[in-house]
């Protein structure tokens, strides 16, 4: 084991540096995002991942790929290139992935997102501290496609063990691309499946009805892109579907009542079907707050 010594808030703390970095990339992202993602969790990391696996689900582009020559070129041994032969989904691509990590600790990445410089230093120092928790993410800035400097959204997610409990019953607890966990208690659960468009949603679920602890930090730890059909994502008829079964799943777990699964159903299907222009008044008005300092 090795353990490094930095400071944070001016005080000496020491913690276990090693971590592997989860990702899973698909034909369809942009190159030139995907090369800001990859730089924010390299030499924009005040401490570096000693091992970053990408999940390649299904061929990619020449520009992809080129993407992943270069850093794998300026990094030597740091990346783990899992390729699938066809695209099976993001569950299926980051169970493959999550297996091979070869760490316990693992931090989540999205391939067009950007961490902020001191994420994997907060987190790491975080699942030192508190060895209960089994999963950590933090808030969340959003901004749209290219326009990081501009005022930002922030999703901020709930801090206590009550409060995510309560939250988990009608939405997903955890900023999906933030988070930070242990894989051996992931696995123990079954990892990630193959649920569209919940499935980290899902795996959160699993966790607390075994009563394993989640928990969130204030900070903000990504710079999230939105945009490019965000809202149409959100209105895909098929999370109807996957909200079905997670909701059957929490319910028959006891996680949930009755009540609680039929509103949480009426209120997706209400989302899925509400015009655009409905979805982003929402969302903006009740969902997010306006943040014009955070970088």
């Amino acid at each position: 084991m090795i353990y490094k010594c930095v400071f944070i808030n001016k005080k000496e703390v020491s913690f276990l540096n090693k971590f592997s970095v989860l990702m899973s990339v698909y034909v369809k992202e942009k190159p030139e995002f995907f090369d800001l993602a990859l730089e924010s969790i390299t030499s924009k990391q005040t401490i570096m991942p000693d091992e970053i696996v990408i999940v390649k689900d299904g061929p990619l582009t020449k520009e992809l790929d080129l993407i992943i020559k270069k850093y794998m070129d300026k990094y030597k041994n740091l990346f783990h290139i899992i390729p699938l032969e066809k695209n099976m989904g993001l569950g299926y691509a980051l169970n493959i992935g999550l297996e091979q990590c070869k760490n316990e600790i693992v931090m989540r990445m999205d391939t067009d997102d950007i961490s902020l410089s001191d994420r994997f230093e907060i987190q790491l120092k975080f699942m030192n501290e508190h060895k209960d928790v089994i999963a950590v993410g933090g808030s969340i800035a959003e901004f749209k496609e290219d326009y990081i400097n501009e005022n930002k959204r922030i999703k901020e997610m709930p801090l206590t063990s009550n409060d995510i409990i309560k939250y988990s019953k009608f939405r997903c607890p955890i900023n999906h691309m933030t988070v930070c966990f242990r894989k051996s208690e992931i696995l123990k659960v079954g990892g990630y499946k193959p649920l569209l468009y919940v499935e980290d949603y899902y795996l959160w679920a699993r966790l607390l009805v075994n009563n394993k602890k989640l928990a969130n930090i204030p900070e903000i730890l990504v710079n999230v892109r939105i945009g490019n059909g965000f809202n149409k994502r959100r209105g895909q008829k098929k999370i109807i579907s996957s909200w079905k079964i997670l909701q059957k799943y929490m319910y028959e777990n006891k996680f949930i009542n009755y009540f609680e699964k039929e509103r949480n159903m009426l209120g997706v299907r209400c989302i899925v079907y509400a015009p655009s222009y409905i979805k982003d008044f929402l969302y903006k008005k009740y969902l997010r707050k306006n943040d014009s300092k955070k970088g």
